[in-house]
């Protein structure tokens, strides 16, 4: 299984791949991480290959999450990708319109730990283990 880190907050995408690497590692993942959404959609439009994860945060110059979910979404990318909004807001009015994009499947509050990780991973991997 891959997964996409989106964010452009260097620290933080070098914080997670340093917290979480022993759970990346125990749980076979290949993880990425990006700082910049529109680099990632361009990725998408030219190799046509997915993560089976994106974390992707919202407060990002030049594409936030919100426009990268719209560019996601009008270029007919899959919808079995699953997508956490991870951010460090918890602003109700975010959650609420994480919720109502049928997009996201979760939100979360970052810095991850490997605890919730772990958790988030287990919760959707019968969706991407259809075959196991």
């Amino acid at each position: 299984m891959e997964i996409f880190f989106i964010d452009d907050d260097l620290a933080t995408n070098r914080f997670h791949e340093l917290i979480l690497s022993k759970s990346i590692s125990a749980l076979n993942l290949k993880a990425s991480f990006f700082d910049n959404p529109i680099g990632v959609v361009n990725l998408f439009k030219e190799s046509n290959k997915f993560p089976d994860y994106i974390f992707l945060d919202i407060n990002m110059p030049g594409m936030d999450g919100w426009e990268f979910l719209e560019a996601y979404k009008e270029n007919q990318f899959p919808e079995e990708v699953i997508i956490i909004i991870l951010t460090s807001s918890q602003d109700p009015r975010l959650i609420q319109k994480a919720n109502e994009n049928p997009l996201v499947n979760e939100f979360r509050v970052k810095p991850l730990n490997s605890v919730i990780f772990e958790e988030v991973i287990k919760t959707y991997d019968h969706l991407i283990n259809k075959d196991s």
